[in-house]
């Protein structure tokens, strides 16, 4: 809330946030779950010839996953591709996740294909998901093959993790 306030502050005043103070603004949005207010912040930012970096995307696709909308987080992860970003376990993990919640379990091993065909490695909160999405789905051994890949990956599961098995 208090980047919010520091992005309209210095508008007021006159001052031209840079890329870093609209990140912090719209990365605030994000945790207030406002995306009318980070989708404008996002828009603005551009407007005002900043470009976004990998962290803007992240964010907005990290609230997407939150509402959860997958069409607004395939547009925004295609928006990032298009601007020649690169993709990281930050961008592939919330996608995952937005699958997940929408229950489409094929659609999040899919992404979790393209992100492991892409050289990114997968974190704990990519297995969290597509374990929970296929467990959701009824794909019981597929989120055992899972729980165990992540296991064989060097990753130590958590409770969250025990959770979202199918026992």
């Amino acid at each position: 809330w208090k980047a919010v306030e520091l992005f309209r502050l210095m508008k007021e005043r006159d001052v031209e946030p840079n890329l870093v103070i609209y990140n912090n603004a719209i990365n605030a949005c994000r945790k207030m779950k406002n995306m009318e207010l980070a989708t404008n912040l996002f828009n603005q930012m551009q407007y005002a010839g900043l470009t976004p970096d990998a962290f803007t995307y992240n964010s907005l696709i990290s609230r997407w996953q939150n509402v959860p909308n997958y069409q607004m987080a395939s547009e925004t992860f295609y928006m990032m591709q298009a601007a020649g970003i690169k993709p990281d376990v930050w961008t592939y993990s919330p996608m995952i996740g937005t699958y997940e919640k929408m229950g489409d379990w094929e659609k999040a091993l899919e992404v979790f294909e393209d992100m492991k065909n892409d050289g990114i490695v997968p974190n704990l909160i990519t297995y969290n998901s597509l374990i929970s999405a296929c467990a959701k789905g009824g794909q019981l051994l597929k989120a055992l093959r899972l729980f165990e890949e992540a296991k064989a990956s060097g990753l130590r599961p958590e409770v969250i993790t025990h959770n979202r098995l199918p026992y």
